[in-house]
């Protein structure tokens, strides 16, 4: 009878309320600064090319310098976490995209940077139409009020459509 209530419970699927778990926040504003730091990572990605990352790396794994700053006790643990990636090219903590998942990123990266340019565009016309809108509002009245009104309503909800599908909604 116990083994029949715990296997039970296995295939019991948690309630939406429940399933959330605590709020998290929201990236918001600061998604035009995350865009930024993508199109900076997009840029420097496509500018460097192999032969500009191998000679440093060479640099690096050959210097005599390298052996003798990780002899400390803090940084020989270093040295063993990054030792096989350097000398072996093996990444056992995932440090390392291949190009073919680089390109997937950077090419996703960029879809985020166009979205959130589009976002920025908007909003500025959103505002513009709303300081329109109030400046008009004590001054017309009727028809051209409200198809005035409803170009802002418009306005409004696209500025909303671009918010769901750029960073801006996104959780850390």
């Amino acid at each position: 009878m116990v083994a029949e209530s715990w296997f039970r419970n296995l295939w019991k699927t948690k309630k939406k309320h429940e399933a959330a778990g605590p709020e998290k926040a929201v990236i918001g504003i600061l998604a035009f600064e995350v865009a930024s730091l993508m199109s900076k990572m997009v840029h420097l990605w496509r500018s460097l090319s192999d032969k500009k990352v191998a000679r440093p790396r060479e640099n690096i794994s050959n210097s005599e310098a390298w052996e003798e700053h990780c002899t400390g006790p803090s940084l020989k643990g270093f040295e063993y976490a990054i030792s096989d990636l350097i000398y072996n090219g093996v990444d056992p903590y995932g440090w390392e995209f291949s190009l073919k998942m680089m390109k997937i990123k950077a090419n996703r990266m960029q879809k985020f940077i166009s979205v959130n340019e589009d976002l920025r565009d908007e909003m500025k016309v959103l505002l513009d139409l709303e300081q329109t809108l109030e400046v008009i509002t004590t001054n017309l009245d009727g028809e051209i009020l409200l198809d005035f009104q409803q170009k802002v309503e418009w306005k409004r909800q696209e500025v909303e459509n671009l918010k769901e599908i750029s960073m801006w909604n996104n959780t850390y």
